[in-house]
């Protein structure tokens, strides 16, 4: 369409056709916004719902397996351990309140500790009782 086209064209359609493109223009703006807002809502709810629920029902998670490894920088493993299963062991709560008060002096260690319970904690059997044998 030429240029006289448009200027021949009457105000009232001329009016129409500037509503359709300003109406086209933000449908497109708000869909692609929403369009956007609901793949972060998809990605990000998983993990803010597990966040949430984590600290809410305070419900640690156990350890299935613990690897010890000594070395020296730039050089391979000169020990390396493992524990599995039966080996991993929950702390009784009088564990946790000895714990406690081995520490009662130290402010800084209590209120580390303060954020624990006695789940939270697990010991290792038989880690670090076998000899390593040194790897060039």
């Amino acid at each position: 369409m030429k240029l006289t086209n448009y200027l021949s064209l009457s105000p009232r359609r001329l009016n129409e056709c500037i509503y359709f493109c300003f109406n086209f223009i933000l449908l497109t703006l708000i869909s692609g916004g929403l369009l956007i807002v609901l793949l972060i809502i998809i990605m990000w709810f998983p993990l803010a719902f597990m966040s949430i629920v984590q600290t809410v029902a305070g419900i640690a998670n156990a350890p299935k397996e613990v690897k010890v490894s000594l070395s020296l920088e730039g050089f391979s493993d000169i020990f390396t351990d493992y524990s599995v299963g039966k080996n991993l062991r929950k702390w009784e709560e009088q564990e946790f309140k000895d714990l406690n008060q081995g520490f009662i002096q130290n402010l800084g260690a209590q209120q580390m500790l303060s954020r624990y319970d006695h789940g939270d904690l697990f010991s290792v059997k038989g880690l670090l009782t076998s000899r390593g044998k040194v790897t060039n």
